[in-house]
Protein backbone atom coordinates (compact mmCIF):
# COMPACT_ATOMS: atom_id res chain seq x y z
CA UNK A 1 0.00 0.00 0.00
CA UNK A 2 1.37 3.41 -0.94
CA UNK A 3 0.53 6.77 0.58
CA UNK A 4 0.69 9.84 -1.62
CA UNK A 5 1.14 13.50 -0.76
CA UNK A 6 -0.70 16.40 -2.38
CA UNK A 7 1.75 16.34 -5.33
CA UNK A 8 1.01 12.64 -6.02
CA UNK A 9 4.45 11.64 -4.75
CA UNK A 10 4.79 8.42 -2.76
CA UNK A 11 5.66 9.19 0.85
CA UNK A 12 8.31 7.17 2.68
CA UNK A 13 6.91 5.03 5.50
CA UNK A 14 8.78 7.13 8.10
CA UNK A 15 6.93 10.24 6.90
CA UNK A 16 3.59 8.43 6.95
CA UNK A 17 4.22 7.37 10.56
CA UNK A 18 5.40 10.86 11.54
CA UNK A 19 2.27 12.47 10.09
CA UNK A 20 0.01 9.90 11.73
CA UNK A 21 1.64 10.48 15.11
CA UNK A 22 1.32 14.25 14.68
CA UNK A 23 -2.35 13.96 13.73
CA UNK A 24 -2.95 11.75 16.78
CA UNK A 25 -1.21 14.23 19.08
CA UNK A 26 -3.27 17.11 17.69
CA UNK A 27 -6.49 15.13 18.18
CA UNK A 28 -5.56 14.29 21.78
CA UNK A 29 -4.75 17.93 22.52
CA UNK A 30 -8.05 19.02 20.99
CA UNK A 31 -9.96 16.47 23.07
CA UNK A 32 -8.14 17.55 26.24
CA UNK A 33 -8.82 21.23 25.61
CA UNK A 34 -12.53 20.49 25.26
CA UNK A 35 -12.47 18.82 28.68
CA UNK A 36 -10.56 21.68 30.29
CA UNK A 37 -12.59 24.50 28.76
CA UNK A 38 -15.90 23.17 27.43
CA UNK A 39 -17.30 26.66 26.83
CA UNK A 40 -14.65 27.31 24.18
CA UNK A 41 -15.37 24.08 22.34
CA UNK A 42 -18.81 25.33 21.34
CA UNK A 43 -17.28 27.98 19.14
CA UNK A 44 -17.96 30.83 21.54
CA UNK A 45 -15.44 33.18 22.98
CA UNK A 46 -13.90 32.44 26.33
CA UNK A 47 -15.45 34.20 29.29
CA UNK A 48 -14.02 34.06 32.78
CA UNK A 49 -16.56 32.30 34.98
CA UNK A 50 -15.24 32.98 38.42
CA UNK A 51 -16.70 34.52 41.54
CA UNK A 52 -13.87 37.05 41.77
CA UNK A 53 -14.68 40.70 41.67
CA UNK A 54 -14.59 42.34 38.28
CA UNK A 55 -11.42 43.91 36.91
CA UNK A 56 -13.01 47.32 37.43
CA UNK A 57 -13.40 46.62 41.16
CA UNK A 58 -9.78 45.47 41.28
CA UNK A 59 -8.60 48.72 39.70
CA UNK A 60 -10.61 50.78 42.20
CA UNK A 61 -8.94 48.98 45.10
CA UNK A 62 -5.47 49.60 43.67
CA UNK A 63 -6.06 53.37 43.31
Amino acid sequence: MAVYDSDDQVLPMEEVIRRAMLANAVQQATDASKLLAPETSRGGSFHRRSTRKSDEDDRKEEA
